[in-house]
Formats: structure tokens, sequence, C-alpha cells
């Protein structure tokens, strides 16, 4: 095999976070090679894809040893292992060692450290963070802004995502999906339908169309709130709009459905189901059953 075929090689079982394929596939290089700091960073690159924040580690240890080159994509690997592994302390540590050896530390960097806090659960720690990156003169982009609104979402914590998504606004960036539906799915669950609902409107204003899990998000989150119909309505909104449920949708419906006993109401959205072609599944059987 070519040289330039192992190395392809590697970087495929990197990027599959396939760490042993990835060892096999950089023990296979030539002394050469396997000296070059592309492929140690591409070695580390398995084990912080994979969450491997022990390997990734010990590889960069033996990495310093044989001293082939440190440079700024070693570090973010390292820090993204951190990230993947929730382990925020780490990766500041390893940010302070990237600046420590001279190396530009951007806000690309720091937002990976933010998302080992919100990880962990604590995305107010992670607010802290870029605001001290802020404080040092980098300014927070769309990128960072969005991390730290889903942290909070996911937490449950609505109007501080929400904060975060109207900076971006304000600001005149652009928000994604993604970021926009976290948001709108943490208002459902607090039993806040109509400020879920502004935030599919901004989006759909935006020329944006909400992904299956977010209708599904949504959905779920009116159901857990105790507020089905409004799921309901949402969804029949959307299909006015010409977006097609999917079976995950209509799960979250029953769900709420059978978490309140609405036997009458389940039954009417899984006949409804059946006549939109959608192959019902066990989820959808154990709400049936339970409604």
């Amino acid at each position: 095999m070519s040289k330039a075929a192992q190395l392809a090689a590697l970087n495929a079982a990197a990027t599959a976070g396939d760490v042993a394929a990835a060892r096999r596939c950089f023990e296979s290089l030539q002394p050469r090679d396997r000296a070059r700091t592309v492929a140690w960073n591409t070695m580390l690159k398995a084990h912080a894809i994979a969450g491997d924040l022990n390997g990734a580690t010990e590889h960069f240890r033996t990495q310093l040893r044989h001293n082939p080159g440190i440079n700024r994509r070693t570090f973010g690997k390292l820090i993204r292992a951190a990230a993947e592994a929730a382990e925020p302390e780490k990766g500041a540590w390893f940010l302070q060692q990237q600046r420590a050896s001279g190396l530009e530390v951007d806000m690309v960097t720091y937002t990976t450290v933010a998302d080992a806090f919100s990880k962990a659960g604590r995305p107010d720690e992670a607010q802290a963070f870029l605001l001290r990156a802020n404080a040092r003169g980098l300014a927070l982009d769309s990128v960072a802004m969005g991390a730290l609104s889903a942290g909070f979402a996911k937490l449950g914590q609505p109007d501080k995502a929400q904060h975060w998504l109207e900076e971006m606004v304000r600001q005149g960036l652009e928000p994604n999906p993604e970021s926009i539906g976290a948001v709108a799915a943490a208002w459902a669950q607090r039993g806040q339908p109509l400020q879920a609902e502004m935030w599919l409107r901004e989006m759909r204003g935006r020329q944006l169309q909400p992904s299956p899990s977010m209708i599904t998000s949504v959905v779920h989150g009116c159901s857990k709130s105790g507020q089905p119909k409004a799921g309901a309505a949402f969804v029949d909104q959307l299909q006015k709009e010409g977006t097609t449920p999917t079976v995950e949708v209509y799960n979250a419906m029953l769900s709420g459905c059978a978490r309140l006993g609405k036997t009458r109401e389940a039954e009417a959205k899984f006949r409804e189901m059946l006549d939109a072609s959608l192959q019902p599944d066990v989820i959808t059987f154990n709400s049936m059953t339970l409604a």
C-alpha cells in the first residue's frame, strides 16, 4: 500500500472514531511517515471523535516524547476529546497549555471547551467561560452563541436559551434551525406552547424548515407538560403548510394522549397515522395500550 493510501486509511478510521483500526493504520506506517506531526494528530483525532480522553492524553504524552512537533490542531483534538467526554476542566487545561505554547487560541477553541461544560450539565459555567474569552477581545460568533443557547435549552432553561438566540438576531447573525428548534422544544416542555410557536414562526419567517426531530421534540415537550392539544395543533398547522408528520411525531402525540388517559384522541390519531400509510412501531402500540 502506498504512503498516500496508508494515510487515507488512517484518516478514514480516525474520522469514524475507530481507535483500534486507526491504531493499526498508524503502527503500519513507515517510521519516517509515523514521525510526521500530521500522522500523530490524525491518530489523536480518532481518540477525540470516540470521546476517549484517557487514550488521547496517553497518545499526547507519547507524542511529546517522540517530539514530532505540536501545533494548534494537536491541542484542538485534545480539547475535542475532553468535550466529547464532558470533562471541561481537562479541556480548559489543554487550552491553557496551548496558550502557554505560544499558539493562538481562537473562539472555536473556547467554544469547544464551553461545549464540554454544557455536556456536563453546567451551561452557566459555559456562559461564564465564553464571556471571559469575549473580555479578552474575542467576539462571540453565531456558533458560540448557538452552543450556549443549546446548552441552556437542553437543561430546560428556555429563558436563558432564548436570550442567546435574541442576541444572535440582534447582531444580525443567522441562528441555525437546530438552535431555534431546541429553544422551541424547551418552551413547550416548560408548558408555554405559545413561546414555542413564536420561535417556530421565526423559523418559517427565515424560510427555514423544521426537521422531523425538531417537530417531535416540540410535540413531546407539549405532551410532557400536559398540553397534548397544543402539540397536535402545531402538527395540524404544519400539515396545512405541506409538512407530513413522521411516525415519531405521531408517537409523541400518542404519548401525550396516553399520559392524560385520552383514549378517544389517541384512537383518532392512530387512525390518522394509518391513513397516512405510516407503519406503527413498538412505541406506537405501547402508547395505545396505555391510553
